[in-house]
């Protein structure tokens, strides 16, 4: 399991029938919440440059914000994906070689 919490253990402790389990526990999610955890990670530091100290004023419409969430929202996810191909999937490498021993 890699060190990630199948939701299929949640799951089968509260006793969900069978459709949201297979949903839950299908093992496409797996990547998906990985990328999803180092999106999270980022996300603060992006928005902290993008928001933190604006050298002009802001117009704030619905169109600009939308612009500004889809953007963040890209580029949280490009970035999420840059760490985990760079830093964690060697870091996962290293860990099965290292405890294989």
């Amino acid at each position: 399991m890699n060190g990630v919490i199948k939701t299929t253990n949640y799951v089968s402790c509260i006793n969900v029938p069978g459709f949201i389990n297979s949903i839950l526990s299908w093992d496409g999610f797996l990547p998906l919440s990985r990328l999803t955890y180092c999106a999270f990670l980022v996300h603060v530091t992006l928005m902290t440059y993008e928001f933190g100290a604006p050298d002009s004023t802001q117009l704030y419409t619905v169109t600009n914000l939308i612009y500004r969430f889809f953007g963040m929202y890209v580029m949280s996810y490009a970035v999420a994906f840059l760490l985990a191909v760079g830093v964690e999937a060697p870091m996962l490498g290293l860990e099965k070689v290292m405890l294989s021993r």
